[in-house]
């Protein structure tokens, strides 16, 4: 996950110091260095996470390829991570070529 792109992922907010990013649930439609905006499921707008303050939920795979191999339901190839935003405080472009350290867990 470390060189992901996230952009057209399944994204959740499950932890954030700002109570009222949590829940926030969409497809991720741009990420920047700093902030990702998610086109979000309920409303239909698109709102920007701040990547330093929140904890992700992230959703890849089980796309229509898998769907139509059979799974249920696109369940057979989907994985699902938890993302510290502050772990990617780095443009997209950037994190491909970007050596991550191994730190102990953040505390939100």
């Amino acid at each position: 996950m470390a060189t992901a792109e996230f952009v057209g992922a399944r994204i959740e907010v499950v932890r954030s110091a700002c109570p009222s990013l949590v829940g926030i649930v969409g497809v991720c439609v741009v990420e920047r260095r700093g902030v990702v905006y998610i086109a979000c499921e309920e409303s239909g707008r698109v709102r920007g996470v701040g990547k330093g303050v929140c904890v992700f939920r992230v959703e890849v795979g089980g796309g229509a390829e898998e769907e139509e191999e059979g799974g249920e339901g696109g369940e057979r190839g989907r994985r699902v991570f938890e993302v510290h935003g502050r772990r990617f405080l780095v443009r997209a472009g950037e994190r491909g070529g970007k050596k991550f350290k191994g730190r102990g867990m953040l505390e939100l």
